[in-house]
């Protein structure tokens, strides 16, 4: 099993790689976490709960052959921070990561019309 940083689209912005397989599977990652109970039909032939759909999704990719690419490993890693700071920082510290300095939100209200 090779590491693979091929991109399956072969789309490319000037000298970088498009970043859209990351983002895929971060967003595959964020939904999973949020939802770890629901079933998965595969095919039809067999189910899997959601929170073990994305590595489903790797070792479904491996097998058929396309090695392990970092690609899928970089939108789990993505998408595992932003759920752990998103949804388990704030319940164990009662303060939110993403939230604004209180002096924006003193000089820029919430509820302020613009």
């Amino acid at each position: 099993v090779g590491i693979g940083m091929e991109q399956e689209d072969g789309s490319k912005i000037p000298g970088l790689p498009f970043l859209a397989q990351p983002l895929l599977y971060s967003i595959v990652w964020i939904w999973a976490r949020q939802n770890p109970e629901i079933k998965m039909s595969v095919f039809g032939f067999f189910s899997v709960k959601a929170v073990y759909f994305p590595w489903f999704l790797l070792t479904y990719h491996c097998i058929m052959g396309g090695g392990l690419n970092i690609f899928y490993l970089m939108g789990f890693v993505v998408g595992h921070l932003f759920h752990f700071f998103n949804a388990l920082h704030p319940a164990t510290k009662s303060m939110g990561f993403w939230n604004a300095p209180q002096f924006l939100e003193n000089y820029f209200p919430p509820d302020s019309a613009t």
